[in-house]
C-alpha cells in the first residue's frame, strides 16, 4: 500500500504551514539553543534539575507544534492527520509531565551517546535542511525545524540521548513509531532529508534501551561454598 498523498501535496502543506505560523521556526531555532545553553549549565552547576526540567519542556513545545502541523495541513491530504495529531499531543503533554515530576536527566558525558547525540541534533537542526534544498524542498516548500514532525524526532532522540538516568519507555514509543513513518515518505516521495529517520529512530532508542536496562549483579559465592 502506497503514500495516499503526492509530494507535491506534502510540500503544499509544508509551504501553508509554515506561512501561517512563520516567525515560529526562527523561535523553535531559539528554543533549540535555549536546551544547550541549558544543558551547558548542567555541566556547569551541580544538581541542574532546573536545566534538565526546562529541556523537557523545549521538547514538549517542539511535539505540540508538530501536533498543531498534523491537526491543520497535513490534514487536509491525510486521513490519518488527526490521529498522528493526537499522538504527538500525547507526547507533548508527556515532556511536560517530565518537566514538572524530574523524569529526565540531563548531562552529557564524553563517549559514544553524547557523540550520537549530538550528530542527531545537529543534522536535525542544520544537516536536514540543506539535504532538502539540495533535494528541491526549500523553505517554506519543506518540513521546518522546530514546527515539523520529523526534523523534531530526530531531534529529540539525540536529546535524549544525553541523559545520564534511565529515559522513561513512554517517552520512547512515539518518537520510535513515527521514526518508521518515515520510511514511506523517504523512498515514496522523495523525501530524501528524512532517509536517516528510521535509522536514527532505531539507533537512539536501542541505544537507550540497552544503556537502561537493568543490570544483574550475582551476589559472590561465600568462601568455602560447595566444598566437601
Amino acid at each position: 500500500m502506497g503514500v495516499p498523498f503526492t509530494s507535491q501535496q506534502l510540500l503544499d502543506a509544508f509551504e501553508q504551514f509554515n506561512g501561517a505560523v512563520w516567525p515560529m521556526p526562527l523561535v523553535a531555532y531559539a528554543l533549540a539553543l535555549l536546551a544547550l545553553a541549558l544543558l551547558a549549565l548542567v555541566l556547569a552547576v551541580r544538581g541542574g534539575r532546573g536545566a534538565s526540567a526546562g529541556t523537557a519542556l523545549v521538547l514538549a513545545f517542539l511535539w505540540a507544534a508538530a501536533a498543531a502541523f498534523h491537526a491543520s495541513a497535513f490534514a487536509r491530504v491525510s486521513s490519518l492527520a488527526p490521529a498522528f495529531a493526537a499522538a504527538f499531543v500525547v507526547q507533548a503533554v508527556l515532556f511536560a509531565t517530565a518537566s514538572v515530576r524530574g523524569w529526565l536527566s540531563f548531562h552529557a558525558r564524553p563517549g559514544g551517546l553524547t557523540t550520537a547525540g549530538l550528530s542527531l541534533m545537529l543534522y536535525a537542526a542544520a544537516v536536514y535542511p540543506l539535504v532538502g534544498a539540495l533535494a528541491g524542498h526549500a523553505y517554506p516548500r519543506a518540513p521546518a525545524f522546530g514546527v515539523t514532525p520529523c526534523p523534531n524526532t530526530i531531534f529529540t532522540l539525540g536529546l535524549l540521548l544525553l541523559t545520564d538516568r534511565p529515559v522513561p519507555r513512554r517517552l520512547l514509543v512515539v518518537p520510535f513509531l513515527w521514526s518508521l513513518m518515515g520510511i514511506p515518505a523517504a523512498l515514496e516521495l522523495g523525501m530524501t532529508e528524512d532517509l536517516p529517520l528510521p535509522f536514527a529512530g532505531v539507533l537512539a532508542t536501542g541505544l537507550l534501551l540497552g544503556r537502561d536496562r537493568p543490570r544483574v549483579h550475582r551476589r559472590p559465592a561465600a568462601r568455602g561454598a560447595g566444598a566437601r
